[in-house]
């Protein structure tokens, strides 16, 4: 059975941060099988991590056959950040040149979807698949504990000496009423104690921007940046 897909985002920064200082990322591409979706976590101890994350994300989207090589789309994402970030045109004061030099960092997390309703999602680190069917929560991937969740979490580097860590893989199947929900760490943390996802669920999507924002107020939700990308399956006509 085909399907079709809406999609919903949510993004904002910490508490008392300005829009500008949002250091996730996330890219969609719609308009063609396979459908394709990112959400990424810049590390906000590194410099330049903001920028890392965005190319990380749109790279993801802009090719549905990147993860067939993950060291050569890695590899282009690190000449890209470089090329970005460090202009002949506008060279770096030398603090931030170094900064530069140290690398940015980011967690990652993509969706491949099929016209079918096959997927199959790519991870490092701590941005989380949700899939809810039937307004409960099916699957959470590549982590289901909330407590689970450190400070010290599998990243890609864009230093192009730096390892490449293992990326995560998965496949599932969505169908009519299904959704699959992107999360960085702290919406995914946030979302994995009992009864959330599904109370959020339920709720229309300017309504769950607000219930997050007011968990990040109250201490529910970690302090951190936060991305939440939604897509919503129904039969095609």
């Amino acid at each position: 059975m085909a399907v079709t897909v809406a999609t919903h985002i949510i993004a904002f920064p910490k508490a008392g941060h300005a829009e500008a200082e949002y250091e996730d990322a996330y890219a969609l591409a719609t308009d063609a099988w396979p459908v394709r979706a990112a959400v990424t976590d810049g590390a906000t101890e590194s410099a330049f991590s903001g920028p890392w994350a965005r190319t990380l994300a749109e790279a993801y989207v802009n090719d549905a056959d990147v993860m067939a090589d993950q060291e050569a789309w890695l590899s282009a994402c690190r000449v890209t950040w470089a090329e970005d970030t460090v202009s002949a045109d506008a060279p770096l004061p030398w603090y931030a040149a170094a900064k530069a030099e140290e690398g940015a960092h980011a967690a990652f997390l993509g969706v491949s979807l099929q016209a079918d309703g096959a997927y199959t999602a790519h991870a490092v680190g701590d941005c989380c698949l949700l899939h809810l069917r039937e307004g409960v929560l099916h699957r959470a991937w590549p982590m289901d504990d909330p407590d689970a969740f450190t400070h010290h979490p599998a990243l890609l580097s864009s230093r192009p000496d730096a390892a490449v860590p293992d990326v995560q893989v998965v496949t599932g199947e969505v169908g009519a009423g299904d959704q699959l929900w992107l999360a960085t760490d702290a919406v995914a943390a946030y979302l994995l104690h009992p009864h959330r996802a599904v109370d959020l669920a339920r709720m229309s999507p300017p309504k769950r921007k607000a219930t997050l924002r007011a968990a990040q107020a109250n201490g529910k939700l970690r302090n951190d940046d936060s991305t939440l990308l939604t897509l919503s399956f129904s039969a095609d006509a």
